[in-house]
């Protein structure tokens, strides 16, 4: 039998083995920089393109995922009225000899280099991946197979997570710091304050409540209204959906983008029960209709490119500011000149592997 069919057969046989999935916090999303709208728990959808194919997921106020989404950030968009490129996209390029940081799946097969992978942003969701990047990931060397997080063994397969520090040089990681792995590494920055006072007696516990008729109003409505989020004034809460610390109240907030904020308060205050929170919209974000008809042009840009694994793509979306945000898994020089020729007004590339400052 050749290696890659043992390969294949183990990563049956890990799949088959796992437990059943745990309850996902799909709200964890929703704290990472890069904005995907999964940041409501009771119906707020998102279309996030991983790997080249579409992921449309709708959670449900009893916490199933159901589809056709109630709205969408598109799998890319331009825009007019897009928020200021980073002031130096160069500064994630990573050439050969620097120091690199990340953190992800390390995968030991025999026969085969050890393969370093970024967490995919669906992975969470999804019963354990084959061993292997399937493409997204690095050769590393150096690493201690011993001291990794979560470590499993499929006919002599090893893989676990790590936080691996080391000298880049020509697509391999020379391991010179390793250490756990960080879940959703990204800095966060502080939580979306909500915009809107507390009403008489405080927000309601909890974040459940049906939100169908909400949605179905803002799909009418998507030239005048940006993509809703969900907001926590007593903090974020934490671990599955049916954990205690759910009782935290979760405000839905939808934010108008024409100056009628008391008419579409006015006519959503019927159609969601628990917290709402109507309000104008701050001029760095643009309306669903934007998001989503750049988004139709913009895709025939991004998906020959996402198309070419050596580029190393796995999932673009757009932010409420109707930029396009890249995952990769890394930047090279070609690579930023790729994408110099498509436009920093346009994207922000959002690299795993990146250098240390």
């Amino acid at each position: 039998m050749t290696i890659d069919e043992r390969l294949e057969q183990a990563g049956e046989r890990w799949r088959a083995d796992q437990p059943p999935a745990p309850d996902v916090d799909f709200t964890a999303f929703g704290r990472r920089r890069r904005g995907w709208l999964l940041a409501a728990a009771t119906a707020a959808a998102a279309v996030t393109v991983v790997a080249g194919v579409a992921v449309l997921t709708r959670q449900t106020p009893d916490g199933s995922l159901a589809g056709p989404p109630a709205m969408t950030t598109g799998p890319t968009a331009t825009t007019s009225g897009s928020a200021a490129a980073p002031a130096d996209p160069s500064s994630t390029i990573v050439r050969d000899g620097a120091t690199v940081r990340a953190s992800g799946q390390v995968v030991a097969a025999p026969g085969k280099p050890v393969e370093f992978c970024p967490d995919l942003p669906v992975r969470a969701s999804l019963p354990a991946p084959p061993p292997g990047c399937g493409g997204f990931g690095i050769v590393v060397t150096g690493v201690d197979l011993t001291r990794l997080g979560n470590r499993r063994v499929v006919d002599g397969i090893v893989a676990g997570g790590a936080t691996l520090v080391g000298t880049y040089q020509a697509r391999e990681l020379r391991v010179i710091e390793q250490s756990a792995q960080s879940i959703m590494t990204e800095p966060g920055g502080p939580a979306r304050t909500v915009p809107c006072p507390a009403p008489a007696g405080g927000w309601l516990p909890g974040v459940v409540g049906d939100s169908k008729p909400l949605f179905d109003y803002v799909q009418q409505h998507t030239d005048a209204i940006a993509p809703v989020w969900m907001g926590y004034p007593d903090g974020h809460p934490t671990g599955p959906t049916n954990s205690p610390d759910y009782a935290k109240p979760g405000v839905l907030v939808v934010e108008v983008i024409p100056d009628e904020v008391d008419r579409f308060r006015g006519e959503l205050a019927g159609r969601y029960s628990r917290n709402l929170c109507v309000t104008r919209a701050p001029t760095s974000v643009v309306s669903i209709a934007v998001i989503e008809a750049n988004s139709r042009t913009f895709s025939d840009t991004i998906r020959p490119i996402s198309a070419d694994k050596r580029n190393g793509v796995y999932s673009w979306a757009t932010q409420n500011s109707g930029r396009t945000m890249v995952e990769l898994v890394m930047v090279d020089q070609r690579i930023f000149d790729l994408f110099t020729a498509v436009g920093f007004d346009l994207v922000e590339l959002d690299p795993w592997l990146r250098p240390v400052p």
